[in-house]
């Protein structure tokens, strides 16, 4: 098969029109006008996107931070769901939990589970091995179907 042009020439040519011609300055003209454009575009959609955001009861403070907040909340949000679901996973196969399982599979802090283990009004089901708590999930099950506790 014959070719219909030489690459080589081709080349060259198309180097010479945009080089030597006018065309690199028009080019670079229209790309810089696009990008003026743009950022003006979206800097507007930025501040609309602000101002409708209501950052502790003061709507349009401070516009970039209402959005950096936003995201930010948006972000833990994600990770919160997904810590929460690894966290029910490897509690729900389990029959014994450690104290961090615990207060996590009860749904409470870790400051409020030493209250309620402190106290003995309670009657948590537990046992005490070598200083470290361990806890039986039927038991605690058991326990939560009963048990009045008011941790303060």
């Amino acid at each position: 098969m014959r070719k219909i042009f030489n690459d080589e020439e081709f080349i060259k040519k198309a180097y010479n029109a945009v080089i030597k011609g006018n065309a690199m300055p028009i080019a670079i003209l229209i790309l810089g006008l696009c990008l003026v454009f743009s950022a003006n575009s979206l800097g507007k959609a930025m501040i609309k996107v602000a101002d409708s955001y209501e950052l502790n009861g003061q709507a349009g403070a401070n516009g970039m931070y209402a959005i950096a907040q936003s995201n930010s909340y948006m972000g833990n949000a994600i990770n919160n769901q997904s810590n929460n679901n690894l966290t029910s996973n490897s509690t729900n196969n389990k029959t014994m939990l450690d104290f961090v399982d615990t207060y996590r599979y009860l749904n409470i802090s870790e400051d409020d589970l030493n209250k309620i283990v402190a106290s003995p009004d309670t009657k948590i089901p537990y046992i005490k091995i070598s200083g470290k708590y361990v806890f039986n999930k039927k038991a605690l099950d058991k326990w939560l179907e009963t048990a009045r506790v008011e941790v303060k």
